[in-house]
């Protein structure tokens, strides 16, 4: 069973005038573990969970606000958890690839499902399992989520934000 209080996912978005850091935390999950090799697992991050950590104050209250939709008339900008209070990773598999094990699953987002595949380093320690990928980016506009995207908007190029976003999953597991 995940270890909700130990695993997290740490996010960065990015924008020609900077960037914004921050962390989502799973509401659940497991995996099934054979013989030290990873063979499923099903997680449920709870969108609601959304940390911003390079803002303080009430600047990084009104960022999490618009991120999680829970500012009137600004729902459908990003994730609107009101109406979508979870999203979910579902493991497909585990490959070896150019020396590094990749992890690819189907990523659920606002109800649009899409594969992703990211490199994780995978170790053990008493009935401890512990999962920590490297940063990889997945295109928010593939799940929907066009707000700012220059590729979706006549917007000045300063004020775009980027599509993609960079991850980095650490997921601690017990048994």
């Amino acid at each position: 069973n995940v270890d909700t209080q130990n695993s997290k996912i740490a996010w960065v978005g990015s924008k020609v005038a900077g960037e914004h850091t921050g962390n989502i935390m799973l509401k659940d999950g497991m995996v099934k573990v054979n013989r030290e090799e990873l063979e499923s697992g099903e997680f449920t991050v709870d969108m609601t969970s959304i940390e911003v950590t390079d803002l303080e104050g009430e600047s990084a209250t009104n960022l999490k606000a618009h991120l999680e939709g829970t500012v009137e008339g600004k729902e459908t900008d990003f994730f609107n958890t009101p109406k979508y209070p979870t999203a979910k990773f579902v493991v497909t598999g585990v490959e070896s690839k150019e020396g590094k094990t990749m992890l690819m699953g189907n990523l659920t987002l606002k109800e649009v499902t899409k594969n992703v595949a990211f490199p994780v380093m995978v170790s053990y320690e008493g009935n401890k399992m512990m999962l920590k990928s490297e940063p990889f980016e997945i295109d928010r506009t593939d799940w929907g989520i066009k707000y700012g995207s220059s590729n979706f908007t006549d917007i000045v190029k300063d004020k775009a934000i980027d599509d993609d976003i960079q991850l980095t999953v650490d997921l601690v597991a017990t048994k």
